[in-house]
């Protein structure tokens, strides 16, 4: 007997379902709704799809935005900080052509040298910056007042960079505050779609495949590869299969000349055919094919020799 608890849990809120597969799974189930809706039962159920949908999206969209914008800020920071390096190191000359350099203000300006510009955290680095316009301004008599000017300039543009890489981490975590209660709201409106519909076709679990592809929830795994080069005008074997319904044959024509792959059960051709031409590719599931089957096969439909690889996918 199944757990009837399982009944009262959001089925689709797993921690290793992404966000980028939920929106996959939840695109594909919201067209089947609007493909698949006998006499209007499911038209409560379409609209709150699709906003929940949505509204995943656009905070996903957002978040990428802001994390393109935080990569920008830091980019501005470290150019502001290399254009401060590149300062200092030019008009260190001048404060010790003007002092000394064992002198008590050159000692002043750079107590713990040029190097401390290139290795200081950021915090230690504002420090050295408030120095120099600190001595910029004790020493301008000295120095000019165009040197603590730039100094003041170069230290502003440091320190905005380093706010607005600031706001726009904020701005990411508020995105993925968001995404998380929007991913809630969605997952759960998938739940009571699954009882709905489960509900409008009790006893009829084939309906499920109809709905709901679950197998793009999660990572497909390749199975088995096959290749081959099958003559003309001749039918070979692609394969033998353990039959199941969710999984796929991924198949393509490598070759020249059209191929026509079907599947068959104890050596009679069953269900749906379909063909390739040459450089197309097809991703069909097995159910896809027939409601059995033992193996796959080949027929080249040329003259010359084709090339097929086909990929067993769970």
């Amino acid at each position: 007997m199944k757990k009837l608890n399982d009944l009262f849990t959001d089925i689709f809120e797993l921690k290793k379902i992404t966000n980028a597969r939920l929106t996959t799974f939840a695109n594909f189930h919201l067209v089947a709704l609007v493909r698949n809706n006998p006499g209007g039962i499911f038209d409560a159920l379409i609209a709150p799809t699709e906003n929940t949908l949505k509204a995943l999206r656009n905070s996903e969209q957002g978040k990428y935005g802001s994390i393109g914008d935080r990569k920008g800020t830091t980019l501005a920071k470290k150019k502001a900080r290399v254009a401060f390096n590149r300062f200092i190191r030019r008009n260190e000359g001048a404060v010790r052509a003007k002092f000394a350099e064992t002198s008590a203000p050159y000692k002043e300006f750079f107590p713990t040298g040029l190097t401390a510009y290139d290795r200081a955290s950021d915090m230690k680095y504002q420090g050295l910056l408030h120095n120099i316009i600190a001595r910029a301004t004790q020493y301008e008599a000295d120095l000019g007042s165009d040197f603590k000017n730039q100094a003041t300039t170069l230290t502003n543009a440091y320190l905005d960079a380093g706010k607005n890489q600031v706001k726009s981490k904020s701005k990411i975590g508020g995105f993925r505050n968001e995404i998380s209660l929007e991913r809630a709201e969605l997952t759960r409106q998938l739940t009571f779609n699954a009882l709905f519909i489960a509900a409008s076709f009790l006893l009829q679990p084939e309906k499920q495949q109809l709905y709901f592809r679950t197998s793009l929830l999660f990572a497909q795994h390749r199975k088995h590869r096959h290749k081959g080069k099958p003559a003309p005008d001749a039918t070979t074997l692609v394969c033998k299969i353990n039959y199941e319904a969710g999984k796929y044959m991924w198949m393509k024509n490598k070759g020249a000349t059209s191929l026509l792959f079907q599947m068959y059960l104890l050596d009679s051709p069953v269900g749906s055919a379909f063909t390739l031409a040459p450089s197309e590719e097809l991703h069909k599931r097995m159910d896809e094919f027939f409601s059995n089957a033992d193996e796959l096969r080949v027929t080249n439909l040329g003259t010359i020799d084709g090339w097929f690889m086909v990929t067993e996918v769970a």
